[in-house]
Formats: structure tokens, C-alpha cells, sequence
């Protein structure tokens, strides 16, 4: 049995714990996907939001990134270096402005960058050119670094996937010696739709890969905690159990006799005490038996002999109820066989509200004695049943006198010859009743 328990809080333990790790890891992907979601879609708006006021700045259809293409001088040396810009239209250059121009637009153009990445909480918001086999920095509200035209040596998928003609956007496309970053990055488009660019928006990680640390966090504990937890419990169920074992035992060591484990006297009293107090109580009779020539078998072969004889006569006088032909209780009711004394036995048939019943029964008790009971002892040393029959509440109410009516009872079957039974009257509380 204790095995068996093992093995069901094993189970289910490992069920519980399987549940809670499950429902955990189903709950953090879920909320990851939409903080995932969350932060992509705000990205693509931020680069959307910054392609419209670069358009504004240069006219429409990408402005200035469209506007301009240099000459290697300008990469050369920088915005100062250069005199001049160029527009290469079917591979011909074509004079379009100073350098001095191209300063003063791109600074407009970095300045509504920078208001809008301010705006709307964007740690970067820059624009690449591909030019080349090389990725340059156009425009990049980084305030550190203003010179244009600088080498941008690593994409992320999200940028890359721009320049393929996609507005794209993740979570975590971007790790350097700063930190994680969240890209979005949006294609730009000339007036004949050639893709000249890309503007991207950078977003330091931080909620995302707080999450990812809290769900792993979350895990591990669980997958520490729970086990702890439900050990704890376990052990502390079994001390439980262990306890109220031992209460039991202890419930039965005081209303249950050790020798044939039936009810004691304490024990039938209590049961008495509950019968006798329904507003509805069940009529019953009460047989208070008592063992003839007992003593000699105790005296003669031994108080082991006795003992063994005790056990046999208690099963078979727990059987009559069962066994009976003549009484038949009521479902529910409360058949009891009790041990009272050394060799002294009381039985309670429910029931049975006259004397003509109470007499049949205790009649078919003797016969099935005699009959169905076959013992050496018994035979050898006359053993019998003097039987003693009182009445509820035919004869009192009071139970503990009832007791007392079928133990009188019972010593005026025994004055009479031994092995049969009387029923409890009047005339007998005048008689001596020897003690």
C-alpha cells in the first residue's frame, strides 16, 4: 500500500511539475512573441515616419538621398575636400551644386532626424547608401560622429533585407561592443523607383532581452523550486499519514478488544449513547451472553487454549446477525457483537421490538452453538451460552440500566441449568441475583 502511495505522488508530482514547466514556457513564448510583434511594428512605423520627412526635405521620392551621388574625392576627403557635386545620370556627371550646399541640406535633414528619433524614442535613426561593393552611412542622428559618407562595415539581416526591397524589422538584429539593438529598416526609392537607400531606426534591447532573462529565470526556479516544494510536501504527507496511522491505532487499541478485535465495552456504550439519542430511534434487543464452564478450560488446558476458544466463540457470535434466519435488520442499522468482559459478550439486533422475536433469535443463537459450532473444548468441558434479553425501549429507555436488566437476565438462564436464554421481567429485580 505505501509503495503504491509512492508511486501515485511520484506521478503525480512529476505531472504537476510537467504542467507548471509547460504552462510556464507556453506563457513566456506567447508574451515574447507579442512584446516581439510590439516592437516590430513600432520600428516600422519609426522608419516610415522618417521617410516621409526625408521626402519632404528633398522634394519627394527619397529627396536627398536621391539627389546626389559623389565623386571619390568626396569620400576622399570629406565635405571639404570636395568643391563640387555631381548627379551621374546615364553615367555622365552633371555639376549640381557645392559641397557647401550639401552641408547645409544634410544638416536639415539631421536635424529632423534627430527631432523625430527624439520624438518617438528611437536611440538611431541613419540612412545607407550602397554604393559599390561598400555600405555608407548618409545621414545618423548620432551626434558624435556628423561626418558623412562613413563606412558601415556590419548589416544586420534586417538591413539586408531592406536593400532587397523589404520593410523589415527585428528584435536583437544588431550586437556590438553598445548592446543589442532592434532594427527596423525601410527601402528608399528614386522618382523611377530604383532603390537608392535604406533608412533604418535603432532601439536598444532592453525589454526583450529582460524578458527572455525573466523567462529564463522563471524556468529555472520553477524547475528548482517546485520539486522542493512538492518533496517538502510529500514528506510531510507521509509524517501526516504516519500520524494518523497512529491515531487509528490508537482509536482501535480503545474501542476494540486486543484478543478477538471486537468492540470493547467503551466502544458499544458510545454506540448505544448515539442509537438511544435519534428523535427517531430504532427499537432493538440486547443479548448479554455469558460463557458456562469457561474457567475450566482456562484451569485445564491452559489459558492459550482459553484465548483461542475466545477468538473462535467472538467470530462466531460476530456471524449471527449475518447468519440468521430469523432476524433480518434494517439497512443502515447498527449490528454489533462486542466483547464486554473476560468471558462475558453482549449483542445488539436492531430491530427486534417484541419478545417473541427477541426469543427466536436467541433460540437459533443456542442452536447454531450447539450445531454449527463444533470445538474439542467445548465438548470436553460442557462450554455453553447462558443468554440474558432485554428489550428497547420496551423494557426502560435508559441503556446502562438496560444493560444491567439483560446481565440479571442472563444469571437466571445460568440459575437454570446453563446453555439458554431468558428474557428480562419484572419479577426479576426481586430476586437474589448471585454476585
Amino acid at each position: 500500500m505505501r509503495k503504491t502511495m509512492v508511486a501515485v505522488f511520484c506521478g503525480f508530482s512529476a505531472l504537476i511539475l510537467g504542467l507548471a514547466i509547460g504552462l510556464t514556457v507556453i506563457s513566456g513564448l506567447e508574451s515574447r512573441a507579442l512584446l516581439r510583434e510590439s516592437i516590430e511594428s513600432q520600428l516600422k512605423s519609426i522608419t516610415s515616419a522618417a521617410e516621409e520627412r526625408i521626402d519632404s526635405l528633398g522634394g519627394g521620392d527619397a529627396g536627398f538621398m536621391g539627389k546626389y551621388v559623389t565623386v571619390d574625392a568626396f569620400f576622399e576627403g570629406g565635405a571639404a575636400a570636395a568643391e563640387t557635386l555631381y548627379e551621374t545620370v546615364d553615367g555622365k556627371k552633371t555639376f549640381i551644386g557645392s559641397s557647401q550646399d550639401f552641408t547645409d541640406e544634410m544638416r536639415l535633414v539631421l536635424a529632423e532626424l534627430r527631432s523625430l528619433a527624439h520624438d518617438v524614442g528611437a536611440d538611431y535613426i541613419y540612412t545607407v547608401m550602397q554604393i559599390g561593393n561598400e555600405y555608407r552611412l548618409i545621414f545618423d542622428t548620432d551626434e558624435e560622429d556628423e561626418e558623412p559618407f562613413v563606412l558601415y562595415k556590419e548589416l544586420g539581416h534586417v538591413q539586408l533585407d531592406a536593400f532587397r526591397g523589404v520593410d523589415a524589422a527585428g528584435v536583437m538584429n544588431l550586437t556590438d561592443e553598445w548592446g543589442n539593438w532592434n532594427t527596423g529598416a525601410r527601402p528608399l526609392y528614386d522618382a523611377d523607383d530604383k532603390l537608392v537607400g535604406i533608412v533604418c531606426a535603432d532601439i536598444e534591447d532592453v525589454l526583450y532581452q529582460e524578458s527572455i532573462n525573466r523567462f529564463r529565470t522563471a524556468v529555472i526556479t520553477l524547475s528548482v523550486v517546485l520539486p522542493i516544494i512538492l518533496v517538502l510536501f510529500g514528506v510531510t504527507l507521509i509524517l501526516l499519514l504516519r500520524q494518523i496511522k497512529k491515531m487509528d491505532g490508537l482509536k482501535r487499541v480503545a474501542n476494540y478488544d486486543k484478543l478477538t478485535d471486537l468492540p470493547n465495552r467503551r466502544y458499544l456504550l458510545d454506540q448505544l449513547q448515539e442509537m438511544t439519542a435519534r428523535k427517531q430511534t430504532v427499537p432493538f434487543a440486547l443479548y448479554f451472553i455469558d460463557l458456562d464452564n469457561f474457567k475450566k478450560v482456562n484451569d485445564n488446558a491452559g489459558h492459550d487454549a482459553g484465548d483461542e476458544l475466545l477468538k473462535h466463540i467472538a467470530s462466531y457470535l460476530e456471524g449471527v446477525h449475518t447468519n440468521s434466519k430469523v432476524f433480518r435488520p434494517e439497512p443502515g442499522s447498527i449490528n454489533m457483537t462486542a466483547r464486554v468482559g473476560g468471558d462475558e459478550f453482549i449483542v445488539i439486533a436492531p430491530g427486534i421490538a417484541d419478545e417473541a422475536a427477541a426469543t427466536a433469535f436467541a433460540q437459533e443463537i443456542l442452536d447454531g452453538f450447539k450445531t454449527e459450532y463444533i470445538d474439542k473444548y467445548i465438548d470436553k468441558y460442557k462450554v455453553g451460552l447462558s443468554i440474558g434479553v432485554a428489550l428497547y425501549p420496551g423494557h426502560i429507555e435508559n441503556f446502562h440500566v438496560l444493560i444491567k436488566y439483560a446481565d440479571m437476565a442472563m444469571y437466571h438462564a445460568k440459575n437454570a441449568g446453563k446453555n439458554r436464554f431468558r428474557v428480562y421481567n419484572d419479577d426479576m429485580q426481586a430476586d437474589q441475583i448471585p454476585d
